[in-house]
């Protein structure tokens, strides 16, 4: 080439406007709390980042990333509890986006409501998990919980960073970690509050709100050698010493479900419900079966209060839900498996919003294309009576042939009773048994006495236990 051409080459190069570099992951949001939030991004070339940020009424202000780089990672500290706050991303000092993104801050314990988004089971990268994404925007959650299996397809940027890029740089993800999810480099993809083991870096808590969550790593080395069961039960015991209003577990396998894995053994299922039971954990939130699922509140492995269904009020045991249809094939219900605890099967896709104050949790599952397919609420306060009528053993309002014939069938061929309560027919209490609805024979066709209260009218009777009863006949 010619020194004249090379040279005017040159000087056209110098003269061109610099292209801005383009964003190719985030920003995205971490370790968001009351007072503080990380904010990571990359860019496709190296330069000196900084994030200009700005409070609803209040002048902007420039926080720096300490080193010219690609990936950035800015802490912001000192923030106000409850308050919106925007922001955009600096290159070199120049903003990559002109309208600015927003978060909120935690609110403090019993200051207002705070809205959450429940997904698992998602990273399949195609439509169907681009559906659930467009359901969880719709949401506008302040954070977003994920049961995991977050990346099938060895590739985060099309199965994380690109479907929620808009999600996660307004509502921080906190992650629990699925057996699909072991390849990927969690700690430097995720950064979690302080204060888990040091060695398990997917098992964590914070506090959010009214609520306590705890994330646990339901894989095999994970759960390994008992470090991470005895943090959480340290951890969960403390959040209830702090008079935390809400606790919230979440992990990958599930404990109660009807779906695929309820015939397979898995090793959360053999210590979760215990740990649940000691701290009064009110929500249990899973994925790994690719279905939605919802049980009865359960303690001691026992359904308790199911017939407050689906305003729970105190209920004496924790809920366990399953939301695992974030975009991975569906997994069927398995009509052999244990269904004692199972209150609602849905083979959908969906994801599942929270939304919580100091007293009340509203839960809803949303499908795309068709709104809400379960809802439910728990309640805490006064708890209401059992309410039933001794005898009524199909809820049907009166006695008759059919009830004692109900109970002998529960007795010798296997058949679950609504409410095992109204079955106890001569007030002996439970387990039930043979003189039961001999009891109530003798009342129909002999003449004999009739039930002891709450007989004739429904009513409450004192002792009564509550434990499978899922309806229990009366209004009010």
């Amino acid at each position: 080439m010619r020194p004249a051409l090379t040279a005017w080459l040159l000087l056209l190069a110098a003269a061109a406007p610099a292209l801005e570099p383009r964003i190719v992951r985030g920003p995205y949001l971490q370790a968001l709390l009351e007072t503080s939030v990380e904010v990571l991004w990359t860019t496709e070339s190296p330069g000196r980042g900084a994030l200009e940020l700005s409070e609803e009424a209040g002048p902007p202000r420039i926080v720096p990333d300490p080193a010219p780089a690609a990936s950035h990672s800015v802490q912001l500290e000192g923030l106000t509890p409850g308050t919106a706050y925007g922001y955009r991303v600096l290159h070199d000092g120049s903003p990559l986006h002109v309208d600015p993104f927003r978060f909120r801050t935690s609110p403090r314990p019993g200051e207002g409501e705070i809205r959450i988004s429940v997904i698992g089971d998602s990273g399949s990268g195609d439509e169907l998990q681009l559906a659930v994404a467009g359901v969880v925007r719709e949401i506008r959650p302040d954070i977003f919980l994920h049961t995991g299996d977050l990346d099938y397809m060895g590739d985060v940027d099309l199965t994380v960073f690109g479907p929620y890029r808009e999600i996660l740089a307004g509502a921080c993800l906190f992650p629990a970690r699925g057996n699909h999810d072991l390849s990927l480099d969690w700690t430097s993809l995720f950064h979690a509050p302080p204060g888990g083991p040091a060695d398990l870096p997917a098992v964590y808590s914070f506090d959010w709100g009214s609520a306590h969550f705890a994330a646990a790593d339901t894989n095999a080395v994970a759960l390994a050698g008992g470090a991470q069961l005895a943090w959480l039960e340290a951890d969960l015991a403390a959040a209830r010493e702090a008079g935390r209003h809400w606790i919230i577990l979440y992990m990958h396998e599930p404990i109660y479900t009807v779906g695929s894995y309820s015939v397979l053994e898995l090793a959360a299922r053999e210590v979760i419900p215990a740990i649940a039971d000691r701290h009064r954990v009110d929500l249990v939130l899973s994925g790994h079966d690719h279905n939605y699922q919802r049980s009865h509140p359960v303690r001691g492995d026992v359904v308790r209060d199911a017939w407050q269904d689906p305003e729970l009020a105190s209920p004496a045991g924790t809920i366990y839900v399953v939301t695992g249809g974030g975009g991975g094939i569906l997994y069927s219900e398995i009509l052999r498996s244990d269904h004692r605890f199972s209150r609602v099967f849905l083979y959908m896709h969906h994801a599942l919003e929270l939304v919580i104050g100091p007293t009340r949790i509203e839960g809803r599952a949303l499908a795309p294309l068709r709104g809400v397919v379960d809802r439910f609420a728990i309640t805490k306060g006064p708890r209401p009576e059992l309410r039933f009528l001794r005898g009524d053993v199909d809820s049907n309002g009166g006695i008759d042939v059919a009830d004692p014939i109900r109970i002998l069938f529960h007795l010798f061929i296997g058949p679950s009773l609504q409410c095992p309560a109204a079955a106890d027919a001569d007030a002996s209490g439970l387990p039930l048994d043979i003189g039961d609805p001999i009891y109530l024979l003798n009342h129909l066709f002999l003449g004999g006495p009739p039930p002891e209260p709450p007989f004739p009218e429904c009513g409450k009777a004192d002792g009564a236990d509550d434990a499978f009863c899922t309806r229990a006949g009366c209004a009010g």
